[in-house]
């Protein structure tokens, strides 16, 4: 997931007063940053700094306004497309809520178009929102960038614009200790990239800073001042830059693929797998992304009781502007390992291991944007189904009239029973509550008609259904007692139920029998959430479970 960025303005302004610091350079950091599984890394304390508004020894040039700045490149120009991958440098990102956040960016990719003398390429800002493409010349053996440029432009609903300025911001060393500095905008705004004769392009000066630069005029106060750009904690550096010469696993023609599914613990991913010889082809390890069509290729064994797949490349990322590989790890993610070694039940068609990988954005690295232990992959059965496992209900959260939160229900539908995969499209659910199903009528839920059973994949604005079998409900009715979900099987005639899956806290059993004895007590807060005895203090909810397996639920106040 990508954020734009917005400039703080009242932060850069006090930039005068950055003390000198040392030269970027990355802070040693193993994961790379990525927004959807939580990996970033905060730094503790950052390499790169905003410009303070210092005067330059000798002959100052004009510097370019953002009057100067040409229209943001939106689309993608014309020209010969390329993909190349930057094999050193550092980018970083201030995002108010985490910080500042840094990373080597080898394993990155930049976009490319050449067109005659003109050369694009695009993100600026490899983890920062960047959507732009800027523009260079080929002069020679060299390409000129000329700033300022937009970097990232974004449009809201209500015709707010916002667009963030690559300027070039270059490293001053400090007369007292030259290896200590600070970063300035360069008063040419120009940078250069120099072409080998491989194709690599490399920085001619890999110290300078394509940063977020914002424009002041005015102090904190609203004075006016000498204008200056300063540096928005948002830049990346380059060292050099090289055409992409990995290549994905290919599947032999007339390898027979045959669909297989990855089993999780509540559903399942289609996959596709075919074995050619002593060599075995999976497709399908990144389903949902778009390298869900990227083969891996992995070695059967002599016995044919196992399999072993490498650490091998399995394309562009584009999701997070990397390249993808996959390389074998130990569970804790910190070791990389030769192989991924799956046993392997050629007879009953199954794959399975307790070994580890990740997807890493650079080779033989665990510099890495997603991790997987532990897999389950195997042949469909085809079984009939005959019966349905217990949906699960995670959370009850009542209105709350302080917050104006609405009431909320979190359940679980495995897709799965005993490793055999459910058809989604015959599934179905009811709602209980008090012991009677309850009617999602279209005057409270946006339904067309009046429904009980709910199909599995079915969703509107109160009923939301979020894959892998997780669901959340808006339950608009109050004062029940019992609130529990039913999974339903239906195919023609045949109707299969399961057991009802009963929110903790909410269940009512009636008529406990005198001589039963308590086995489990268990205390729920009002929200419906589990809590130690020692916190079940005023009212809560008092749950026990007896040896003849009857429950009794009542409110109790402690």
């Amino acid at each position: 997931m990508r954020f734009p960025l917005i400039a703080t303005l009242t932060l850069a302004a006090t930039a005068a007063a950055q003390q000198p610091q040392a030269p970027l350079e990355a802070a040693p950091v193993r994961a790379y940053e990525a927004m959807a599984t939580q990996q970033t890394q905060p730094m503790s304390q950052a390499d790169m700094r905003r410009t303070p508004a210092i005067e330059v020894s000798g002959v100052r040039h004009a510097m370019p306004t953002p009057d100067d700045t040409p229209a943001a490149i939106m689309a993608q120009p014309e020209g010969e497309y390329s993909v190349m991958v930057k094999k050193g440098g550092v980018s970083q990102w201030y995002f108010p809520p985490l910080g500042e956040l840094q990373q080597y960016d080898e394993g990155m990719v930049i976009e490319t178009v050449t067109n005659g003398d003109r050369f694009y390429m695009k993100p600026v800002w490899p983890i920062a929102s960047s959507n732009c493409w800027i523009e260079g010349k080929i002069e020679n053996n060299e390409i000129v960038f000329q700033f300022p440029q937009i970097a990232d432009r974004k449009e809201y609903g209500d015709g707010f614009v916002a667009e963030q300025t690559c300027i070039v911001f270059g490293f001053t060393p400090s007369e007292e200790d030259p290896t200590q500095g600070w970063y300035e905008a360069t008063e040419e705004q120009t940078y250069r990239l120099s072409i080998l004769e491989d194709g690599t392009l490399q920085a001619q000066d890999e110290y300078a800073v394509l940063g977020h630069g914002y424009y002041f005029t005015t102090d904190e106060e609203g004075n006016p001042i000498d204008p200056y750009w300063s540096w928005q904690y948002t830049g990346a550096t380059i060292t050099t830059i090289e055409p992409e010469k990995n290549k994905v696993a290919e599947i032999p023609e007339g390898v027979e693929m045959q669909a297989w599914n990855k089993i999780e613990q509540y559903s399942a991913t289609p996959m596709q797998v075919g074995v050619d010889g002593d060599k075995m082809y999976i497709v399908g390890l990144m389903a949902g992304t778009d390298l869900a069509d990227s083969p891996v290729v992995g070695t059967i064994s002599e016995d044919r009781k196992t399999v072993s797949f490498p650490s091998q490349f399995l394309g562009i990322y584009k999701q997070y502007n990397c390249e993808a590989w996959l390389v074998p790890c130990d569970e804790t993610g910190m070791t990389i390992l030769p192989d991924l070694v799956f046993d392997y039940d050629e007879e009953n068609k199954i794959l399975k291991t307790d070994g580890s990988y990740c997807i890493s954005l650079r080779q033989n690295s665990l510099y890495w944007v997603g991790f997987v232990t532990s897999l389950y992959i195997c042949a469909p059965d085809n079984a009939p189904v005959t019966k349905l496992p217990t949906p699960i209900v995670e959370n009850y959260w009542p209105a709350d009239p302080q917050t104006g939160l609405l009431p909320e229900l979190d359940f679980i539908i495995p897709e799965v029973q005993d490793m055999n995969v459910l058809p989604v499209d015959k599934l179905y659910y009811n709602l209980i509550l008090d012991d009677e199903v309850f009617e999602f009528l279209p005057d409270e839920y946006d339904v067309a008609e009046p429904m009980t059973d709910i199909p599995y994949t079915f969703q509107c604005k109160d009923i939301f259904w979020m894959g892998a079998g997780k669901f959340f409900m808006i339950i608009y009715p109050e004062d029940f007692d019992s609130l529990g979900i039913r999974s339903i099987y239906k195919d023609g005639d045949t109707r299969i139920e399961s057991e009802i899956g009963w929110a903790p806290g909410y269940v009512k059993v009636e008529g406990i029998d005198a001589s039963a004895k308590a086995v489990s007590v268990e205390y729920y807060n009002a929200a419906g959430m589990r809590i130690p005895e020692s916190a079940a203090k005023g009212i809560c909810i008092q749950r026990t479970v007896y040896d003849n397996g009857q429950v009794s639920t009542v409110k109790t106040v402690r």
